[in-house]
């Protein structure tokens, strides 16, 4: 019997779309309250998602746009939802960069669409579609799996830099 992977209850997971979003304006206790909810599957009970002070820290950074008479809208809360998600492997300038790039080939909804789609797509390689890794990790304990994973975080991470590093320097070049 094939033993399944931890959380694979993951692969049912979905972010909202830009036009699921909220269409009206929101306070920040509003903004947290939904992308909280939003984002719990993919946080252990203790973490932080997302707080007042991350949502202040991601506008003074420049990270995200700042609020509108404290309010906030589709742009700030798809802004939120990628951020807290990168933030856990990469830094916020790596994340502003990413997101602005993605922003001067497509418009933010499509850019946050994407994203989303993206994300989806990746809990399922790792999870169902990449046989490699799944028959890969079903062999070991769960540590070993987690050391497997792990090492595979590093190697897109490394990816990642790699191709921000590259495009640093065709936009340099173009200058």
């Amino acid at each position: 019997m094939e033993k399944s992977l931890p959380y694979e209850a993951i692969l049912d997971f979905k972010l909202p779309r830009w036009a699921e979003l909220p269409e009206i304006d929101l306070y920040i206790d509003q903004v947290i309250q939904l992308i909280n909810h939003h984002l719990e599957p993919l946080y252990l009970n203790d973490q932080s998602i997302l707080t007042a002070t991350m949502i202040n820290n991601y506008t003074k950074k420049d990270v995200a746009p700042k609020p509108e008479k404290k309010r906030y809208n589709r742009k700030h809360l798809a802004s939120f939802i990628v951020i807290t998600i990168m933030k856990s492997s990469f830094t916020l300038p790596e994340i502003r960069q990413v997101m602005d790039w993605q922003l001067k080939k497509m418009d933010a909804e499509a850019a946050y669409d994407y994203f989303c789609e993206c994300q989806e797509m990746a809990f399922r390689l790792i999870l169902a579609e990449n046989e490699t890794i799944k028959t890969h990790c079903s062999n070991y304990s769960n540590s070993a799996a987690a050391v497997s994973l792990a090492t595979l975080s590093f190697a897109s991470k490394w990816l990642t830099n790699q191709l921000v590093l590259q495009e640093n320097t065709v936009m340099m070049e173009r200058k």
